[in-house]
């Protein structure tokens, strides 16, 4: 049971590391607004705390990322990498106000019936 938890957490840590880093990019990116880019700009995206939240972030991915393939098929683990894009259009409705449309919706379909596909394979995870 505790390992089960424990893939579970990685499956679900993953793409929130991956949607966390692209939030902070876009708040970066908002925080330097128009400014053209050198020193000051270098400065302020230095100095931000979304730049080292991105970090973070992109740490945490990369180490979930690590954990998973480690025990699983890369076949089966390398397209669960699309879940991403499901959070990540959610987290921009949600705080950036960005509109989901029905192409959206029915992109979001399609990544969730590709991933039960490609779970319903064969021998498809070790771990």
């Amino acid at each position: 049971m505790r390992h089960k938890l424990a893939s579970l957490l990685k499956w679900l840590l993953f793409p929130l590391f991956d949607t966390a880093n692209q939030v902070c990019m876009k708040y970066l990116g908002l925080v330097t607004g128009d400014m053209p880019f050198g020193l000051p700009w270098l400065e302020r995206v230095a100095t931000s705390p979304y730049w080292w939240g991105a970090i973070g972030a992109d740490i945490g991915s990369f180490l979930m990322w690590m954990l998973i393939i480690k025990k699983s098929n890369l076949s089966f683990a390398a397209p669960f990498i699309s879940m991403q894009y499901i959070t990540i259009l959610i987290a921009s409705a949600v705080l950036f106000h960005e509109p989901i449309a029905w192409p959206h919706m029915l992109g979001i379909a399609l990544i969730i019936a590709g991933l039960v596909l490609v779970g319903a394979g064969p021998k498809a995870e070790e771990d």
